[in-house]
């Protein structure tokens, strides 16, 4: 992910009409953010005076509606016995795999929900 954004970064930022990007390295403290999930890279918009702190919260709210709803219908299926004793092996590990990243989405979020919340 940090390759894409390195092949994409004078391009976004132009567009975006960013002051600057920053890559985070492994483990350092992230600013108090507004955040968007793409892939396995985590957007942060630092939010200093940027933001209407409630909508931001709405925002997320219904980011992570969507993918309780997500996380939900991924279990219902794994669970359903018939589904998993009939669908090929492939089918099933897909399945899973969107699974686990709906789970770590939503925590991403629900952890980004907490950061604003307390600002």
């Amino acid at each position: 992910d940090e390759r894409r954004l390195g092949i994409s970064r004078t391009f976004i930022d132009r567009l975006a009409r960013l002051e600057s990007t920053t890559v985070l390295k492994e483990g350092e403290e992230a600013p108090a953010s507004a955040a968007a999930v793409v892939g396995e890279m985590e957007i942060l918009i630092p939010m200093a005076g940027l933001i209407d702190k409630e909508a931001e919260l709405a925002r997320i709210a219904k980011a992570m509606g969507k993918l309780e709803q997500d996380v939900a219908r991924f279990k219902g299926k794994l669970s359903n016995e018939k589904f998993v004793s009939n669908a090929p092996e492939a089918v099933i590990e897909k399945e899973k795999a969107k699974l686990a990243d709906s789970e770590s989405q939503l925590a991403r979020l629900k952890a980004q929900h907490e950061t604003i919340a307390a600002l």
